[in-house]
């Protein structure tokens, strides 16, 4: 089924469709009266569910588009076969990905990261203004709190954050780009990342077409003498080009012949 809307995000009440984003697909236009039916009626659900994804069974996606099963399955194969999206199957879950969607949430995610990296950078920058400290002449006890009894020295202009300290600050929000790639490495979605990471993801720009690769190999429970993954999100970051390499290359081990169950020659095969 659709993904559900991650707390704190507003609903859109409305999306911007044209015309020619329906009648320029020559691909979509070569489908059925009925396929073309089922993808808009799919891609009405992804934007009411602020979602690039629709997944769900055979069973499930029949009930959703009101058709038979025979039906569900002859649309799936017309869309997978006209590519006006990328299908995915993966241990009997069926998922629609329109690539529009996609890159809209993809740069949604990365102008929040790059707003949230400015808004660091002006606050290290930002001056720190000294408490005023009113001046007493009544009892040793209400003079300043310095133990010399002078006025509290003002603390220097912010500067620049070091590399530490930006492995120690947390950026305000995680952006779900931030909660899926953290659910690699068993973060809870509430654990914030470090501004050091989210410039690390900034920095390598589009990642959309990477994530189901690495998810795959990343997800996949490997024994430990077979295991050669990055142990350390920013690490996986700072190698995310040879991770990618060594994700295409990966096959379960031992189940060579069944790899598609997994999902890899899925997603290899999909068309972008």
């Amino acid at each position: 089924m659709s993904k559900q809307l991650p707390s704190g995000v507003r609903k859109r009440v409305s999306e911007p469709v044209y015309p020619n984003d329906i009648l320029g697909d020559t691909q979509l236009q070569m489908c059925t009266l009925t396929t073309r039916g089922a993808w808009f009626d799919s891609l009405l659900r992804m934007w009411a569910d602020n979602t690039y994804e629709l997944s769900g069974t055979n069973e499930e996606l029949a009930r959703i588009w009101g058709c038979t099963i025979d039906q569900t399955i002859a649309i799936i194969s017309e869309l997978n076969r006209r590519t006006p999206c990328d299908v995915t199957e993966c241990r009997g879950i069926v998922t629609l990905t329109c690539r529009r969607l996609r890159r809209r949430h993809k740069q949604r995610d990365q102008n929040a990261l790059r707003k949230q990296a400015q808004r660091h950078r002006e606050a290290s920058h930002a001056p720190v203004t000294p408490k005023k400290v009113p001046p007493s002449s009544s009892s040793p006890s209400s003079s300043p709190s310095s133990p010399s009894g002078e006025p509290p020295i003002a603390p220097p202009r912010g500067k620049r954050l070091t590399q530490k300290q930006k492995q120690r600050v947390k950026v305000s929000e995680n952006t779900d780009l931030m909660v899926r790639i953290g659910a690699w490495f068993k973060r809870r979605p509430d654990t914030k990342w470090s501004i050091l990471e989210a410039e690390a993801l900034a920095e390598l720009g589009d990642v959309a077409d990477a994530l189901d690769i690495l998810e795959v190999y990343y997800t996949y429970d490997l024994l430990p003498d077979q295991d050669y993954r990055r142990r350390d999100l920013l690490t996986l970051l700072n190698h995310w080009t040879g991770e990618c390499d060594r994700a295409r290359k990966f096959t379960p081990p031992d189940r060579t012949d069944d790899a598609s169950e997994y999902g890899r020659l899925d997603i290899l095969g999909g068309k972008s």
